[in-house]
């Protein structure tokens, strides 16, 4: 009987052993993994965020362009914080617009709507989707677009955003275009990338005596 017993008990220890092992490789790797586990969540929220932002984009184009006078969109937040403002500047003659900004930001990398662009920033530094500025014959044709209303949203949860034109107006003539913004180096290339003459002098891009057709949009936002 104490043959037994002894049998027994080793067979439990050797059992509590292996269950011990295995518990210790599983939290090896549990630990192993949580950094690809991480960077794989925020790869998707980032597309989440960067899809969201493009039909939002696409929607403020359909408005502008009569298409759809007014229309909704919704953003689904993912943990991430979004901010609806007015911030970056282009300076037309001795005229000033400050145009439309709307910038996701989540952990490491922050999305920017930003006149008609969409600007990966943090990570990298690149235009994900041009805007609809052309430059043929040399002439420029720029639409500016300018958010009327301005908030902020965090967490998670749906956020719907109400779109409509209340006014767009024509400017016309030659003389300097200046763009200010916090993202100088993806819109330098993309100027370049247009054949487009421009040179960076402090925060801002400035084009040289160029003819423009500049077409300014008045969109508000709300939620």
């Amino acid at each position: 009987m104490k043959i037994a017993s002894s049998e027994a008990v080793s067979e439990v220890v050797g059992a509590l052993m292996v269950l011990m092992v295995i518990v210790s490789v599983a939290g090896i790797l549990y630990t192993m993994s949580m950094p690809v586990i991480s960077s794989g969540q925020d790869n998707i929220k980032f597309r989440n965020a960067f899809f969201d932002l493009f039909e939002l984009r696409e929607k403020i184009e359909r408005v502008k362009s009569g298409l759809e006078p007014k229309s909704v969109q919704k953003i689904q937040l993912y943990d991430y914080s979004a901010e609806f403002k007015n911030e970056p500047v282009i300076k037309i003659g001795n005229k000033s617009y400050t145009v439309a900004s709307i910038r996701v930001i989540g952990n490491g990398w922050t999305l920017t709507y930003e006149n008609g662009a969409i600007i990966e920033s943090g990570r990298n530094e690149r235009m994900l989707s041009a805007p609809n500025i052309n430059y043929n014959d040399g002439k420029l044709y720029l639409p500016i677009t300018i958010l009327k209303g301005n908030f902020s949203a965090g967490g998670r949860g749906e956020l719907s955003m109400f779109l409509s034109l209340n006014n767009s107006y024509l400017l016309t003539g030659n003389g300097s275009i200046v763009f200010y913004s916090k993202n100088l180096k993806a819109w330098k290339d993309f100027f370049d990338s247009r054949g487009i003459n421009c040179t960076v002098n402090g925060n801002g891009i400035e084009i040289q005596n160029v003819d423009y057709y500049a077409v300014v949009y008045e969109v508000s936002l709300n939620g």
